[in-house]
């Protein structure tokens, strides 16, 4: 009798498993067309696929990131409802389109638990994704810092991934967000060493790679470090503008700020774009722009919250080149 009923609570288990893998599937919505299928957005901000990270996902940290045929799109979570499979998945989802559909978000391949992969940053050609990771590498224990790691995709998929060199990973304190340039150089921020709001500094460095190597990093000048705490870059693919997240201090706001390269390769000084973009008095932070130049994206904190991701038409870059660059 009591074989019976163990075979009985193991087959309602198995059942109740497939359902709920079941419903997962269902979950997600049918998808079609560019950016996940929204509705593109104007010149004012707006939620960006609220239905996937309003509902579905919680603890969206960094900002999501496309590949440049705008097919596949990645970014970091923990799942809210958790999968049949694993009630504890946290790192870096993809969802990419097939057979014409957006597919439900599942874990990437080359991310792991438990080792705080963050922060997906393609290059412009497609051909590498970089990320954010605590996993030991090689040659040092895990120590809980965060490196910046690189997988290469072929034919088959992405190779196991690789950390870049101790001439940038032996830096401490990288932290949240990195971009890539088209030559591969790596922008990336480093977290002050005690509470930001306690008025210690981060700043924004840049590596660049030559010859197949990375050359120490460095330091971007006062007009993109100014006082406060500096992270999440976006550089663009030609090396032409850079976002970055700034606060300056207890009392202020997390803001969004735009800095130009000039004709000799110095920087405009930064500039906030809150009011540009009609969020003035707001906490945002994270922003990107899309592959194609269309859309800029960024993420906003409400109520010490998790942040959600609004986008909207980028135009307005453009727009303040010229404003920045006037008589160059």
């Amino acid at each position: 009798m009591k074989t019976l009923s163990k075979l009985l609570v193991l087959l309602l288990l198995l059942v109740s498993n497939k359902v709920a893998a079941q419903q997962t599937t269902t979950e997600f919505p049918k998808l079609t067309g560019p950016y996940l299928g929204q509705k593109p957005p104007g010149m004012k901000p707006e939620l960006f696929a609220d239905s996937i990270f309003g509902s579905r996902y919680e603890r969206f940290h960094t900002m999501i990131c496309l590949s440049p045929d705008g097919e596949e799109v990645y970014w970091q979570a923990g799942e809210k409802k958790a999968m049949a499979e694993d009630p504890k998945k946290e790192g870096i989802f993809v969802s990419r389109i097939e057979n014409g559909l957006w597919t439900a978000p599942v874990f990437a391949s080359f991310s792991t638990r438990d080792n705080k992969d963050d922060a997906p940053a393609y290059s412009p050609d497609g051909k590498r994704l970089y990320f954010l990771s605590t996993r030991p590498d090689d040659h040092q224990e895990n120590n809980g810092d965060e490196k910046i790691w690189y997988t290469v995709k072929t034919s088959d998929g992405w190779t196991h991934p690789n950390p870049l060199p101790s001439i940038i990973n032996s830096m401490k304190l990288i932290h949240w967000g990195i971009s890539v340039d088209r030559d591969y150089g790596v922008y990336f921020g480093v977290r002050p060493t005690m509470d930001l709001r306690d008025g210690y500094n981060g700043d924004i460095y840049h590596s660049k790679y030559v010859n197949g190597q990375y050359c120490p990093p460095e330091k971007l000048s006062s007009d993109i470090n100014i006082p406060g705490y500096k992270f999440s870059p976006y550089i663009s693919a030609d090396g032409n503008f850079l976002l970055f997240t700034h606060i300056g201090g207890k009392d202020d706001h997390y803001k969004i700020l735009i800095g130009f390269r000039k004709k000799d390769g110095t920087w405009t000084k930064a500039k906030t774009i809150n009011e540009v973009i009609n969020m003035n008095n707001s906490d945002i932070i994270n922003p990107y722009v899309t592959p194609d130049g269309k859309y800029f994206f960024f993420s906003q904190i409400m109520n010490g919250r998790f942040p959600k991701p609004y986008w909207m038409n980028a135009s307005f870059i453009e727009d303040l080149r010229k404003e920045e660059l006037e008589g160059e």
